[in-house]
């Protein structure tokens, strides 16, 4: 199922990565057809078109699901073809995940192309935290210790990976779980804190700035 709601200056929209697009995860796993929740794609982009129409009094837009677009050097391209223009054109900031039991931070990323750098971007910053920061979770990451740092999406379906893809920044992988934090510092300035929760300590942190003033004056023309 897909919402979304306000908070603070901050808009978030809760996606169904499981049914909601086609070639989606689980769209026909099972014998009856899943998902049907309403057309998503059309839905998401009348949500972004008065996000923007907002974005005076909510700067700030974050979507999350989750599967994640991208991961290690592999890309969902079903999620990618569904989604990935319309975060682009409407500007949402960040993008976050779980599914992969681990951690991946990685540069604003478009079509595969990455911008490297976290001030202004155009793309869509992708944060995956999927260890759930529990510690019970000792040892979950010891059977995908196998799996091929070579695999990529087959027949348009994704695959995990292991390696790093041009837009990867820093991974926490291996049996380390943790948390993520997001402080939203104004309209134009957040920061992010990636947290081990073995330790309790920050891992990874990240400082994103945006003008979001772009979308606000496209989307409130006269």
């Amino acid at each position: 199922m897909h919402y979304s709601f306000n908070y603070g200056n901050v808009h978030f929209i809760s996606l169904d990565t499981e049914t909601g697009y086609p070639g989606s995860a689980e769209e026909n796993r099972y014998v009856l057809p899943c998902g049907g929740f309403n057309d998503q794609l059309t839905w998401l982009e009348n949500d972004l078109i008065q996000a923007n129409i907002d974005r005076t009094t909510r700067p700030w837009i974050f979507a999350i699901g989750h599967h994640p677009m991208y991961q290690g050097d592999s890309i969902n391209t079903d999620f990618q073809a569904a989604m990935e223009d319309l975060f682009y054109k409407y500007g949402v900031d960040i993008y976050f995940s779980g599914h992969v039991h681990s951690y991946e931070r990685d540069y604003p990323v478009y079509q595969g192309i990455p911008e490297y750098t976290y001030t202004n971007p155009s793309s869509t910053v992708h944060i995956m935290v999927g260890g759930a920061g529990n510690d019970e979770m000792h040892d979950a990451q010891l059977a995908n210790h196998d799996i091929d740092p070579t695999n990529h999406e087959s027949d348009g379906k994704w695959i995990e990976s292991r390696a790093n893809g041009a837009w990867t920044v820093i991974t926490d992988k291996d049996d380390h779980v943790g948390i993520g934090k997001v402080t939203i510092i104004d309209d134009s300035n957040l920061k992010f804190e990636y947290y081990r929760s073995s330790t309790g300590l920050v891992y990874d942190s990240v400082n994103l700035v945006k003008d979001h003033s772009v979308y606000a004056n496209k989307f409130n023309k006269k």
